[in-house]
């Protein structure tokens, strides 16, 4: 059992603690790449895709939710798994992906550029239908398919290069972030509870966590060995409340999944009938993430989602400032993603989405700093 005063005390403690900070389309190794790297640790709904997506949008090069899904993803294509999803080839992608810019996951190319015939997207439409249409410089990525091959363990080949960031954002994106110049910042994100070949009943499980984090500490270790400066960054919410708010309505609306200790009803709101141990669990799941993090990397930074939110562009510089890197390296946005990327993050007063708040408020008085929160 985690001491919620504890957590929150952590929380307010780094939230102290903010930034201080006022081509050419051949797939070869051979080219420039960066020197400078980040290892993006984060759980749902912290902001992720939306600092991924401005990271990109401003020429850097972040691969969103890089663990996230591949099972699904390579049955999609008919891509024999095990290869792939063991935990020599996930840690492997990882410590690839923090030398030199690479796509989403290990399939993003092949489902973008040659798909099989066969593959089918879940709606029905194929995938050759969806990818009809992009730009010159990833038709051309493309088109040298053939010459690199296909992306497979260790990952080491030339057939695995995003060298233009034609594919680290979505498996089916159908532009290039940095089609003419290279990233000054390279790095992936993915969530910390991700598995690394073990069983799913384990996810989360505190010693398969720490293992995990031993894993990445090595790998981290390996990429710096290598003359890649690498940081580790973590991505968390200073609100428990609001965050399982939105964490429950995400659950049920994306996920489809559904729990005895909460009911989302049709307009979004919620009934909560175990308050105690919901705000707990997620609690638990933040001081999880922060410990995992200082694992991997004892100066690792913290970022909030909620300083996200107050000024994005303050906030992607503080993260250029810590890799080492001057904030002019970040070119102006081209689009503004927060409404498509940040939406639906439940900001608004938990009162105005909890339908028994009272009840829940009466049996949170014993817990003052969830409490204060409500």
């Amino acid at each position: 059992m985690y001491d919620l005063s504890l957590v929150l005390l952590l929380l307010a403690s780094l939230g102290e603690a903010r930034w201080n900070h006022g081509g050419n389309s051949s797939l070869s190794m051979d080219e420039p790449s960066t020197s400078r790297s980040i290892l993006v640790l984060k759980d749902a709904r912290t902001g992720s895709t939306w600092f991924c997506l401005e990271m990109n949008e401003r020429g850097q090069h972040i691969q969103q939710e890089s663990l996230l899904n591949w099972d699904e993803g390579l049955d999609m294509l008919k891509i024999r798994k095990d290869e792939h999803l063991s935990r020599s080839s996930r840690a492997a992608w990882v410590e690839q992906s923090l030398l030199r810019p690479m796509p989403k996951n290990p399939y993003a190319i092949q489902a973008s550029c040659a798909p099989p015939a066969n593959a089918v997207l879940e709606n029905g439409r194929h995938l050759s239908e969806k990818m009809g249409n992009v730009d010159a410089v990833k038709k051309e990525v493309c088109d040298s398919l053939e010459e690199v091959g296909i992306c497979a363990p260790p990952y080491t080949s030339n057939a695995c290069a995003d060298l233009h960031g034609c594919f680290q954002q979505d498996t089916l994106q159908r532009t290039c972030y940095h089609k003419d110049q290279a990233s000054a910042l390279h790095g992936l994100s993915f969530s910390y509870a991700e598995l690394f070949g073990e069983d799913a009943k384990l996810r989360i499980e505190p010693d398969l966590l720490q293992n995990h984090a031993e894993l990445l500490k090595t790998t981290v270790k390996k990429v710096r060995d290598q003359g890649v400066n690498t940081k580790v960054l973590v991505q968390a919410r200073t609100n428990i409340v609001r965050w399982t708010i939105s964490k429950m309505v995400h659950s049920v609306r994306v996920n489809g999944r559904s729990s005895h200790r909460f009911t989302v009803h049709d307009d979004d709101t919620i009934t909560i009938d175990e308050p105690e141990m919901l705000f707990e669990a997620n609690a638990a799941r933040v001081t999880q993430l922060i410990t995992m993090g200082m694992r991997v990397d004892p100066n690792m930074k913290v970022m909030f989602y909620e300083d996200i939110a107050r000024n994005i562009t303050k906030s992607l510089a503080g993260v250029m400032e810590f890799c080492e890197l001057p904030a002019s390296s970040l070119r102006a946005a081209k689009t503004n993603t927060e409404k498509e990327n940040c939406q639906s993050q439940h900001e608004k007063m938990p009162k105005d989405y909890i339908r028994n708040f009272d009840e829940v408020l009466e049996k949170m008085k014993d817990y003052p700093c969830i409490h204060r929160q409500l």
